[in-house]
């Protein structure tokens, strides 16, 4: 089903309907009422983005581990803060 000029095409609409719509068709084996090109197209975006996350690994790692660290010094530091407040003199 192509659209009329100017309208948008169905995964543009609803694109999770879309995706579920193919995918049933897909194991149905309804090949000819599978939108091609978008399916190509969504795929080969897939496939791009894979491949620009596997040329960067360590770098995601870092940031992850990077990420990981800070936030247990700030909760090591926020259990400090509470230890001194519990035990800190008062001003008389």
């Amino acid at each position: 089903m192509m659209p009329v000029s100017g309208q948008k095409k169905p995964y543009e609409q609803d694109f999770v309907a879309w995706l579920d719509d193919t995918v049933v068709k897909l194991k149905q084996k309804r090949f000819d009422e599978i939108d091609t090109d978008s399916l190509i197209q969504e795929i080969e975006g897939l496939a791009n983005r894979d491949r620009r996350e596997l040329k960067k690994p360590s770098g995601s790692l870092a940031a992850s581990l990077t990420q990981k660290a800070v936030c247990r010094s700030a909760r090591q530091l926020s259990r400090l803060g509470a230890d001194y407040a519990r035990t800190a003199p008062t001003a008389s």
